[in-house]
């Protein structure tokens, strides 16, 4: 272990890169006309109307007002605050982790000999070559990696470092952030909103958005929250930016699940998956929902609006297409479904394409720590500002137009999980947190040791 540390530290400077009662027959003393020792007229001992050991009015032996045995006030019997019945999501997780696995950075460690695949004595105990589940590479002998559910938009990772940073730097109402966190693939757009950017690509650079009508699609959402995004993927488009999250859609490739769409190299992260809007179509989203449509004539002749989009029909549909989303790991089947209802609220509509006013930002920090990558700060570049929440606001701050979002999950790795394509391609980057985390089969992040 002390070895594959210092190896690692090596790699990285040569390459670069009991029960209440009485205890006799004796009646208890008290004024009412049962035979337990408190004040009420139930069998039990506590100061309420019902037959159970708690204080509330249920029939149930917790202390919460609704009929089931947990300490929630759903009707489920889970202990969460919802009636799905799904285990809980923590939405206090600890997302502070140990640095991305130097281990899984490159795309090759066998430069000099510096690895010997199967020789353990070697850098990276032999281990030379990580393997991409997007990618035929039978001959890799490293542990094939995935993107991980941690920077999916609306995880608990995500929301806890939004909050967190809304502390550190002073945001208004930690407990409700201006803003939500998402990962996106962008390409560099040299003449444009990346101009000054030091790499060849724009791997881990952040950016603040402000939404201001649709793009692309007939529909009459309401313009979501604005958004941080942090670039985890290339191979986009120079305009837009390429939201991850739940069911956000297949591209070319798939390491999500085995139904027989796009690219697939046999390497799935969930047991079962929807098909709907796969591939190429944006997933599950509701302006694409028959379900979804206004049953108004003009002036909607049919367009979504916010009543047909947050009718029970809508959501409805919504809940049942984001649960065909399965997996033996109860977290991420949880949490990649409620990244797919919540990117579909009326309020949170970020599942559907966007016009937006954007500009390059310095990253947050605690965004980077739940990424794995952080850049050095550039002095020529803005801090976050949470006073920029309108498109009045973004446009007299000079943010600039002729950009927009699509949405996706594909699972595969990252291309900025690749510190050959960050730090090896001139981004520059706060040791040791180099590239995105990969995470393996079970959404583990890989971590170093």
């Amino acid at each position: 272990m002390t070895f594959r540390n210092a190896a690692a530290l090596m790699a990285a400077m040569c390459f670069s890169t009991g029960p209440v009662g009485c205890a006799s027959d004796e009646r208890p003393s008290t004024t009412d006309s049962d035979t337990d020792t408190d004040s009420d007229s139930d069998g039990d001992s506590d100061s309420d109307a019902d037959n159970d050991t708690d204080s509330d009015t249920d029939s149930d032996t917790d202390s919460d007002t609704d009929s089931d045995t947990d300490s929630d006030t759903d009707t489920d019997s889970d202990t969460d605050t919802d009636t799905d019945g799904d285990t809980d999501i923590d939405w206090d997780v600890d997302f502070l982790i140990d640095p991305p696995d130097s281990c899984q950075l490159k795309f090759t460690y066998e430069q000099d000999m510096a690895c010997i695949s199967g020789n353990t004595s070697t850098v990276c105990g032999g281990v030379c070559r990580p393997r991409n589940a997007c990618e035929n590479a039978a001959d890799k002998d490293g542990a094939i990696g995935f993107a991980c559910s941690r920077y999916m938009m609306f995880s608990p990772e995500m929301t806890s470092a939004a909050r967190a940073d809304a502390d550190l730097y002073g945001w208004t109402s930690p407990e409700d952030p201006p803003f939500i966190y998402a990962v996106a693939g962008h390409d560099k757009n040299e003449g444009g909103i990346d101009a000054g950017v030091s790499g060849t690509h724009p791997c881990c650079e952040c950016y603040q958005a402000v939404f201001t009508e649709p793009w692309s699609e007939w529909t009459a959402s309401p313009a979501p929250k604005p958004v941080i995004i942090q670039v985890f993927n290339i191979a986009a488009t120079t305009e837009s930016f390429d939201l991850y999250m739940g069911a956000g859609g297949f591209g070319a490739h798939n390491a999500c699940a085995d139904i027989g769409l796009a690219g697939t190299y046999g390497n799935y992260l969930y047991d079962g998956y929807s098909t709907y809007g796969q591939a190429n179509n944006g997933g599950i989203k509701t302006v694409s929902m028959d379900e979804c449509r206004s049953p108004n004539a003009a002036p909607d002749w049919g367009m979504p609006n916010v009543e047909s989009l947050g009718s029970e029909a809508c959501q409805g549909r919504v809940e049942e297409l984001c649960n065909e989303i399965v997996s033996s790991n109860a977290t991420l089947q949880n949490v990649t479904r409620e990244s797919c209802r919540a990117g579909n609220r009326v309020d949170s509509m970020y599942h559907q394409n966007w016009s937006i006013l954007v500009r390059r930002v310095n990253c947050p920090e605690n965004l980077t720590r739940v990424t794995g990558c952080r850049l050095v700060d550039d002095s020529g570049l803005p801090d976050v500002d949470p006073s920029i929440t309108t498109v009045t606001a973004a446009q007299s701050a000079g943010f600039l137009s002729g950009y927009h979002t699509t949405t996706m999950q594909d699972c595969c790795k990252p291309a900025c999980g690749w510190s050959d394509n960050v730090g090896a391609m001139g981004q520059n980057t706060v040791a040791p947190w180099d590239a995105f985390y990969t995470c393996d089969s079970s959404d583990v992040p890989m971590t170093e040791p």
